[in-house]
């Protein structure tokens, strides 16, 4: 978040650095996921960062390259969407929201989806990626995530199945269902995503 210095800090700021507008920009955490780094253009090109996969939003593997990626991989659809070493920038909400869009049950092995499945998937990135930056993304009740001028991010209004546990799914009607899936709230249409 961006701020004049004398506004009161949250609680959850880990981090803030002062800029030549007389500004501070401020990292704010409450659920501590994140971390900052500071890395020379040097840094930049090496091994360290060479651990993320390919951006989501600005980078997408084709539906050749995910179906490589793919193949003979047990781990669940969704645990490998949030592995950031296999696409970067994914995180939990938008990932429901990519399966629910793509039809693809989150809880099925990576490598037992269809060449259609996988095309699908990979159709659902963008318009789920663009419809949250036009919204400014999705801040939650708790209000944890603001933009840098402080507004709420608008988001959580176009959500179709994070979130929505015991909602009637917007395609078929059938109870969205929430589970925990390695560690993750995972919400998703048992009738709708197979």
């Amino acid at each position: 978040m961006s701020t004049p210095p004398d506004t009161s800090q949250d609680d959850h700021t880990h981090f803030w650095a002062h800029t030549d507008e007389g500004k501070e920009v401020r990292f704010v955490d409450p659920r501590t996921f994140g971390f900052v780094a500071v890395f020379t253009p040097e840094e930049l090109e090496s091994d360290s960062m060479a651990l993320l996969g390919r951006d989501a939003w600005h980078d997408l593997p084709t539906p050749d390259e995910l179906a490589e990626t793919l193949r003979n991989r047990t781990a669940p659809i969704k645990s490998l969407l949030l592995d950031q070493r296999i696409i970067a920038g994914l995180g939990n909400i938008y990932t429901d929201e990519i399966l629910s869009l793509a039809c693809v049950d989150p809880h099925r092995e990576g490598g037992s989806l269809s060449r259609a499945e996988i095309e699908s998937l990979h159709d659902a990135v963008g318009p789920v990626l663009d419809a949250a930056i036009v919204a400014g993304g999705t801040s939650l009740e708790d209000l944890a995530y603001l933009l840098p001028d402080g507004r709420a991010g608008e988001m959580l209004q176009q959500l179709q199945v994070y979130g929505m546990e015991g909602e009637p799914c917007p395609r078929c009607g059938t109870e969205i269902t929430r589970r925990v899936l390695r560690g993750r709230s995972t919400h998703f249409c048992p009738h709708c995503q197979r």
